[in-house]
């Protein structure tokens, strides 16, 4: 979470709005956060767009390349002749604690599917990026709010985007807005709200 000092004034915001901080502290650490995992192969029950998903959404790293740091390798029960190559040389160059490979089931039985029924807040597990100054808000105390409400913010628009506030004092189309726009021409779906949605998500 930001290391944002919260206020008296943020805290009357955030009562005022209804909003309670998600006490993760009782909660069993997800497997998945702040791991970095690499995939091969071909899966029978999951693709490669539902293992980025869970990665993502629990905090966790998908990498396009393997590297000697990557943590954890999830292998599919269809190799290609060079994945699996690729695979033997893993084996026979492995690092203490990296590298781990997993099969399909393994992964799978890392990933916590209850965690999406912790938060009905819209910004739950949702990467959030805003552009322009808000009005009843410092882009800190915006933050801190997203934080608090299980979502990630993030500084730059890309495709792992899922939300954009823009600002009510920003009338023109801000860069990172067309930097939205033209990604969801190009397959992704970043939401794009402005500053009133956003107020009104934070109480939901």
């Amino acid at each position: 979470m930001s290391e944002y000092i919260k206020t008296d004034a943020l805290e009357a915001i955030m009562k005022q709005k209804g909003i309670e901080i998600i006490q993760k502290e009782t909660k069993e650490e997800s497997k998945i956060k702040n791991k970095t995992f690499y995939a091969m192969g071909k899966f029978n029950r999951i693709s490669y767009y539902d293992i980025q998903t869970f990665i993502r959404r629990q905090s966790g790293f998908f990498e396009g390349s393997l590297f000697d740091r990557t943590d954890y390798i999830i292998v599919g029960d269809r190799l290609s002749p060079y994945e699996a190559f690729q695979l033997e040389k893993i084996k026979e160059n492995k690092i203490e604690g990296k590298n781990i490979v997993l099969n399909e089931d393994e992964f799978l039985d890392m990933v916590d599917f209850d965690s999406d029924l912790e938060n009905n807040s819209p910004f739950y597990n949702k990467y959030v990026v805003f552009t322009g100054g808000l009005k009843e808000l410092t882009r800190s105390e915006a933050e801190y709010i997203i934080e608090s409400l299980g979502g990630k913010v993030s500084n730059s628009v890309s495709y792992i985007t899922d939300i954009l506030v823009k600002a009510d004092n920003k009338s023109h189309t801000t860069y990172k807005e067309k930097q939205a726009l033209m990604l969801n021409e190009n397959g992704a779906s970043i939401e794009i709200i402005d500053e009133d949605t956003f107020y009104e998500w934070i109480q939901e």
